[in-house]
């Protein structure tokens, strides 16, 4: 099987005997981090048809081969083995006629200086970086200093890798400065290539290393790079920027990977950003599992909250989402929330945004070509608008904004961003004109859906939170509540809705009066 040809430790892929017996034992091709159909699109961003071509580390890959078929054919490969070498060149001698094979160590290469427009490396760097041993790190270098001499001004190192801590630290340190350094994800569709048949599951990147001319009388430049879903980049304002972004790619693969084999047993949640990082994550998804004898209508199921509800106990706490979960009927809920500085389309635009990204978090067994159900309250996303911004001296920033509660009812909140899951005041509006009885009768609490907010006033008859519900009927343990005055003291002011209230329905409670007490 393949899994025999893997070495018993990652030394010997440092080792030309280990690749010598590698390729004597296996004469068809072998791709290590995915095929061309992953990384051309990648290559052909990069490398034009006419450049002149350095593969490194050639292997038996059929890499090299289909860039030849699609039109680059100034192509030169190297490898340790001489047996692999062998067998390229008998492979290609008379389809490939223009592509060259040399047994060559890219520690010294023969080669003379800015012969290449671009090198490209498809595991090589991390078969020889196995260790921080030093012999391994001089080896390191010399191979990143045989790169940088073979390479023109503004050539192309291609690495692709899989970027673990070590290598990932000497790929950055090594390429600091004088080089632009850009960073691709690559979605690999092989098993073996992401590791998962060797019980991990790690992601492959395209690191792309431009030499940029260096002079003594100019400072030297250091640009970081990463590709967004589109053809835009982000610009790191230093090389952490890089770091975060691989390590989060690499964690998130983890969690994907432990998601698809194993129930979980503690809250799992992924944030999914836009391309514009200053607005804060654009959707978190949570992951609900329940046992399987629980799931009565199916396997899978995401569920999608509508705008400005994710402050409701049923979604912003483990226990509310596993009762969601558990009303649903499915074995594993994921539960989609959306957030408040950003601007959403239909329910459909939010599912074509969402849905491969939460189908990634399934678990193993689902039925490929199946769809599966993306559930909602109602028809469309409600509304959700920021009506105020502001900062308190003491609690910090804070929003007001209003949506579109149960039932249709406009609500308007305060919440202090210090703590962004938490509302610390809710009211109910209502038209201006609106003459509603002071009590919260269901009746009350239909019709209240407005389109024009500038008409609406708080409903200062309504208490919206429960613990004010149980607050004010524990005054009717008060005798002669409401014929005779009375001291009322509330600490903890808030937004104002329960002293608004109880001000409105005792008639007998006199004025009020708010006083500052000292924070010391």
């Amino acid at each position: 099987t393949n899994m025999s040809l893997l070495p018993r430790s990652h030394q010997q892929f440092q080792l030309k005997q280990y690749w010598d017996k590698f390729f004597t034992r296996r004469d068809s091709p072998f791709e290590w981090y995915g095929e061309y159909t992953d990384l051309c699109h990648v290559i052909h961003r990069y490398v034009k048809p006419g450049n002149k071509i350095l593969v490194v580390g050639c292997g038996n890959s059929k890499l090299s081969e289909q860039l030849y078929d699609v039109g680059y054919q100034s192509i030169d490969n190297i490898d340790i083995s001489e047996i692999v070498i062998r067998q390229m060149a008998l492979r290609n001698r008379q389809k490939r006629p223009k592509m060259t094979f040399a047994a060559m160590d890219v520690q010294r290469m023969d080669y003379g200086d800015s012969a290449y427009d671009c090198v490209i490396d498809k595991g090589t760097l991390d078969a020889l970086l196995t260790d921080e041993e030093h012999a391994t790190l001089e080896k390191v270098d010399k191979m990143f200093s045989e790169i940088a001499r073979v390479l023109k001004v503004a050539g192309r190192y291609l690495l692709v890798t899989l970027a673990q801590a070590h290598i990932l630290e000497k790929l950055l340190r090594a390429f600091e400065s004088g080089w632009l350094v850009r960073v691709h994800h690559v979605t690999v569709e092989s098993p073996l290539t992401t590791g998962r048949k060797l019980g991990a599951s790690l992601p492959v990147f395209a690191f792309v290393m431009t030499k940029m001319m260096t002079s003594c009388s100019l400072p030297t430049m250091k640009v970081y790079e990463y590709a967004n879903n589109g053809d835009s980049f982000t610009r790191c304002a230093s090389v952490d920027g890089i770091r975060e972004y691989v390590t989060s790619l690499q964690q998130y693969s983890m969690v994907k990977y432990h998601l698809a084999k194993h129930p979980i047993e503690s809250p799992v949640y992924v944030d999914l950003w836009s391309d514009d990082e200053s607005l804060g994550p654009r959707y978190t998804l949570h992951v609900v599992d329940l046992p399987a004898q629980l799931g009565s209508n199916g396997m899978f199921a995401i569920f999608i909250v509508p705008q400005g509800r994710q402050l409701e106990w049923l979604f912003s706490t483990e226990d509310g989402r596993r009762q969601l979960a558990q009303s649903a009927g499915y074995q594993r809920l994921v539960v989609v929330t959306l957030h408040r500085d950003h601007r959403y389309g239909g329910v459909e635009e939010v599912k074509e945004e969402i849905a491969s990204r939460a189908l990634e978090l399934a678990q193993d067994g689902l039925p490929q070509l199946k769809k599966y159900p993306v559930l909602t309250l109602g028809d469309d996303l409600g509304s959700h608008t920021i009506i105020h911004r502001g900062t308190s001296p003491i609690s910090g920033p804070y929003v007001v904004e209003e949506f579109t509660g149960e039932e249709g009812a406009q609500v308007r909140r305060l919440v202090f961003l210090r703590n962004p899951l938490l509302a610390q005041t809710e009211v109910q509006m209502k038209r201006e004109s609106d003459n509603t009885s002071p009590d919260n009768t269901s009746e009350n609490k239909t019709n209240k859906k407005r389109s024009d907010s500038s008409s609406l006033i708080p409903d200062l008859h309504f208490l919206f939170f429960d613990y004010h519900k149980t607050i004010v009927a524990s005054l009717s343990l008060i005798q002669d509540l409401c014929s005779s005055e009375h001291d009322i003291m509330i600490i903890g002011l808030g937004g104002g809705a329960l002293p608004s209230y109880i001000h409105q329905v005792l008639p007998k409670s006199g004025d009020l009066l708010i006083i500052d007490v000292a924070t010391e």
